[in-house]
């Protein structure tokens, strides 16, 4: 019962607070997502936890391991709600013009990231080789929970460019799952034994090929029931659908995330009355859910950074930064032109880190340390924290720049709707707005002679 009420009341406290940061940050148009993040730093361990602070202030930081398994089921619950609706509402229809686009960037976009990361890492902190590729791993794909939450900042001038952003990192999931645990298997390997290269590939295989085969089927079964459901309840079934196909792939070794996202494009393009009413149910319970799972990231790690730490810190930080535009350009290569400037302006330098790399970090570091690797597994903790928090910073200022009408007066637009109109509507005039801009190198014509 004790557990209980402190679980409760930890959760009360980060959830009330981050509702007036959100609600005062909102008023004022500015994407919250940093400013949760220093929440938690503030009430965790890293502030008011530390000695410098506690001797002027006694009061307990918040301790988010008493909370027991309470902050993984509510960040796993987010990362599945998250992606299952902002796939629902991008529809099948949208997602095939994007898809070929946001595959290459996920499959490729992580592995360029890991080797120029990897390399970063190995010549700035001095990390040994597998080291600096297991941070460069972790950190190699993008955050699909947080690119979602740009929507209301990005989604009017930049949608097709949003789209390949959010599938491209509900894709890169198995990815950059999967290559730090090749890294550490390079770690615990004996000297003198074999690695067996096709044993990764057969679990990728599996994983991409569980995890879209769960989406189609369960995303097609839910059909069947939604018609002989009650209007009361399909919003209910929608959110067991989404849990149960997370759990159905996991449970087959596919990737739960791709098998959601998946059902969400499926089950977006499937006409009936209450898509409404998903759409209101989303905007409450997952916004609950964001606040808690940035919160939950600040106060569950303790940041220790000496003044010699800041400048290797700040560097490589700048490595991932351009790290980024790097690989747009060559995997867009003759399709750059096909994009404005700020369009590839989105792409390159809106891609922050988020829970796929806060989930992997505390695995990398309990078996480093299993591996009698403590520095390492310090360090690469740390580090990882510090990334997500400093690329949600930058890549939420890059937003809201690209956003800004001097910045974004050359990008295409797309009409302003009043809430009435139907998906297919919008979707048919972003399609024609798109094929219009792409048109429009084509039918550039000389200027005529004066007479």
């Amino acid at each position: 019962m004790a557990s209980t009420l402190i679980a409760i009341t930890y959760f009360a406290i980060l959830l009330g607070l981050g509702v007036l940061i959100a609600n005062f940050f909102k008023k004022r148009k500015v994407p919250d997502s940093i400013f949760l993040i220093l929440l938690g730093l503030l009430l965790g361990p890293t502030v008011l936890g530390s000695p410098a602070v506690s001797q002027y202030i006694n009061i307990s930081p918040i301790d988010i391991s008493a909370m027991g398994a309470v902050p993984d089921f509510l960040r796993t619950l987010a990362l599945i709600l998250i992606v299952f609706t902002g796939m629902f509402n991008v529809g099948l229809r949208v997602f095939k013009k994007t898809s070929g686009t946001s595959v290459k960037f996920a499959i490729m976009g992580v592995l360029v990231n890991t080797a120029l990361l990897g390399t970063a890492a190995h010549f700035i902190f001095g990390l040994d080789w597998v080291f600096a590729l297991l941070l460069g791993g972790v950190l190699s794909g993008t955050a699909d929970a947080i690119i979602f939450t740009f929507d209301a900042v990005l989604d009017k001038d930049y949608r097709r460019i949003m789209t390949i952003l959010k599938t491209e990192a509900v894709f890169n999931s198995p990815v950059c799952i999967l290559l730090p645990l090749v890294f550490l298997d390079f770690v615990a390997l004996q000297p003198g034994a074999m690695f067996e290269p096709m044993t990764y590939f057969k679990e990728f295989v599996l994983m991409m090929v569980g995890g879209v085969g769960a989406g189609i089927i369960l995303g097609l079964a839910f059909s069947k029931f939604a018609k002989s459901m009650a209007e009361d309840y399909t919003v209910l079934l929608m959110l067991s659908i989404a849990l149960i196909t997370y759990a159905a792939a996991e449970f087959i070794g596919g990737s739960g995330i791709l098998a959601v996202a998946v059902c969400g494009l499926i089950v977006g393009d499937m006409s009936f009355q209450e898509k409404e009413d998903v759409k209101r149910f989303d905007d409450h319970f997952s916004e609950m859910l964001r606040i808690a799972v940035f919160t939950f990231l600040g106060a569950q790690v303790t940041l220790a950074f000496g003044m010699a730490d800041i400048l290797p810190i700040i560097i490589f930080f700048i490595a991932v930064v351009l790290a980024r535009p790097i690989f747009v350009n060559i995997i867009l290569g003759k399709d750059r032109k096909n994009y404005t400037r700020q369009e590839k302006f989105v792409m390159s330098f809106v891609a922050p880190r988020g829970i796929d790399a806060a989930a992997m970090a505390p695995i990398v570091a309990a078996a480093l340390v299993a591996a009698n690797q403590s520095a390492a597994a310090s360090s690469i903790l740390n580090m990882v924290v510090v990334v997500i928090i400093m690329t949600v910073l930058f890549s939420t200022v890059m937003a809201k720049f690209a956003a800004s009408k001097k910045f974004a007066g050359g990008q295409l637009s797309i009409k302003s709707y009043s809430g009435r109109e139907t998906k297919e509507q919008i979707e048919e005039d972003l399609e024609d707005t798109i094929e219009e801009q792409e048109e429009k190198p084509a039918k550039k014509s000389k200027p005529e002679k004066k007479k």
